[in-house]
């Protein structure tokens, strides 16, 4: 099972689908099914958390600030599968 919470295990997961669909061991229906659970994973990993993050960034203010590193760290860690490190708060 490929780890669908990285952009490059999503990419695994479809690769190995379509090679599937080509190689005929699962049908198109199936194939269609099991693309929709990938497209749905990127919606909530990427494109929810960037929507958010322009509402976020259009906010002018300190709780602005307070929600825009936590959007960026699980932007980042979702296409790069890195861990990015918080930084110190500011005094």
């Amino acid at each position: 099972m490929a780890d669908l919470s990285t952009l490059s295990g999503i990419s695994d997961a479809r690769n190995d689908l379509y090679g599937k669909l080509e190689a005929g061991t699962i049908d198109e229906k199936r194939a269609a099914q099991m693309e929709r659970v990938l497209r749905g994973q990127v919606e909530l990993k990427a494109t929810v958390p960037i929507r958010l993050l322009n509402i976020v960034k259009a906010v002018k203010g300190t709780q602005a600030e307070q929600h825009i590193g936590p959007l960026v760290r699980s932007l980042l860690k979702f296409t790069t599968g890195e861990e990015v490190p918080a930084l110190a708060a500011k005094n």
